[in-house]
């Protein structure tokens, strides 16, 4: 059998264990530059950032309280009260030629970031094959990206570029570039994210709190039994080396491996205290960056200048009560992304993490009664120390009907790529631009300039 055969085996059956656990801990990375972190959250179920970016200006505000015109008074009524009237608006400067847009009062955290500097938003951003606008699309003359509007495929597709089944991330590709072969480089809190994996890299998934289980762990029962956990690191130290089979050596001596790594890594867990800084009790979205704050801190005994984490927040398909909803789901988001920042403002990493927002797709802008229904475009966020924050770059479109973004009922055809969104952040991250064309591969199809959000 070839090592490349049973390195492709071992790659594809991690026999319940992370692949990327069954590296030794800690492996150098290889990426040089100064420590820089990635942090990706990804809000599932499709955000309606209508609702975050509303129109501030007159005329603006009128056309989106007419196309929601049946929710737009009910925000008071939920467990988090608040207000979607003009006057309640924390308003954003303004771009010529564009829409004035301001936030929900429930997201005045971000405002704060904003206005420091430390959270810029990127406009209407999406899936998309070519440039198009909504001639294109109507014509049917425009190539449009496979199964708009289906959540499994779009969040793959904001994932990997692919629909449903891709099996490689741009998240994952990134560290392939920078040359990391750390175990802990690609770090997910919110389970399987296929974002993260890349043709070399291999994920890890740790639990939301941090509390990390040792595989085969003594001093437990395993299966019922208190001797299973001695019988199985017997197994795989005789195993390693003395089976006849290839394929059992490797996976014995990988298994033998993860048992050590776990050990090593959930005893540095107990030392970490960066997250105790950054967690909020009741709100999920924060336990999670508290792991991910925990192990930037431990960058070192990980032995990585270069990882990516990805962290996820359910609950944003509003078909119903949205009007109840996205009040808490915001306020969440805005409060978990603040203490997350101040963290690291703290702890002097400001300038090493970058931060950044990602869903499904956008949502409908007129509402159909209580909610609102699948989109395409989006608006996100990116906060850290090297943001050009208090900007929106690209392009905020009209809030009347039928503009030339209008795909349907206001749901928003991209005028910035996904890729274009991405090699912003991979530029940041020290990938060169020969390495971003190969990391997003229809980068060419789009404006290559620099969006601006990132120093």
């Amino acid at each position: 059998m070839t090592d490349f055969s049973r390195r492709s085996f071992l790659k594809t059956s991690a026999l319940g264990l992370t692949a990327s656990a069954f590296m030794p801990l800690p492996v150098l990375a290889q990426g040089g530059g100064g420590y820089k972190a990635l942090v990706c959250i990804f809000l599932y179920g499709g955000a309606d950032t209508h609702d975050v970016l509303i129109g501030q200006d007159e005329g603006s505000y009128q056309a989106w309280a007419a196309a929601r015109e049946s929710i737009v008074g009910r925000y008071g009524e939920g467990e988090l009260p608040t207000s979607r009237e003009r006057s309640a608006l924390l308003a954003l400067p303004g771009t010529a030629g564009q829409p004035t847009v301001g936030l929900p009062p429930e997201m005045s955290a971000v405002k704060e970031l904003f206005d420091q500097g430390q959270l810029a938003f990127a406009a209407n951003v999406g899936p998309l094959a070519e440039v198009t606008d909504r001639a294109g699309v109507k014509n049917k003359t425009a190539l449009l990206p496979n199964k708009l509007r289906s959540h499994n495929d779009q969040q793959s597709v904001w994932q990997t570029f692919g629909t449903e089944g891709a099996r490689i991330g741009w998240g994952g590709r990134l560290l392939d570039r920078s040359g990391t072969n750390s175990a802990y480089a690609a770090i997910s809190t919110r389970g399987n994210a296929v974002f993260l994996s890349g043709d070399d890299v291999r994920p890890t998934q740790i639990p939301s709190n941090g509390n990390i289980k040792q595989a085969w762990g003594t001093g437990e029962k395993h299966f019922g039994s208190e001797e299973l956990a001695s019988i199985m690191r017997a197994h795989y130290a005789r195993t390693a080396d003395g089976s006849q089979s290839p394929f059992m050596r490797d996976i014995a001596r990988s298994r033998a491996k993860a048992v050590a790594t776990t050990a090593e890594l959930a005893r540095l867990m107990e030392g970490a205290t960066l997250g105790d800084t950054v967690r909020i009790e009741g709100n999920g979205l924060s336990q999670q960056l508290g792991t991910i704050a925990d192990l930037i801190q431990l960058r070192g005994d990980l032995g990585t200048d270069r990882q990516v984490f990805f962290a996820g927040m359910g609950g944003w398909d509003t078909h119903r009560e949205q009007h109840l909803k996205m009040p808490v789901l915001l306020n969440q988001l805005s409060e978990a992304m603040a203490s997350f920042q101040r963290g690291l403002d703290a702890a002097g990493l400001s300038q090493m993490v970058t931060t950044f927002t990602a869903s499904d797709f956008g949502r409908t802008l007129i509402n159909n009664s209580a909610g609102t229904d699948h989109g395409w475009g989006s608006h996100h966020m990116v906060m850290g120390g090297g943001v050009s924050g208090g900007q929106i770059a690209g392009t905020v479109p009209s809030f009347e009907e039928e503009h030339d973004h209008d795909f349907r009922r206001g749901a928003l055809i991209p005028t910035m790529a996904t890729e274009q969104y991405g090699a912003e952040l991979g530029r940041w991250f020290g990938l060169s631009e020969g390495d971003l064309d190969l990391v997003f591969a229809n980068r060419g199809r789009f404006d290559r300039t620099p969006l601006g959000l990132l120093a």
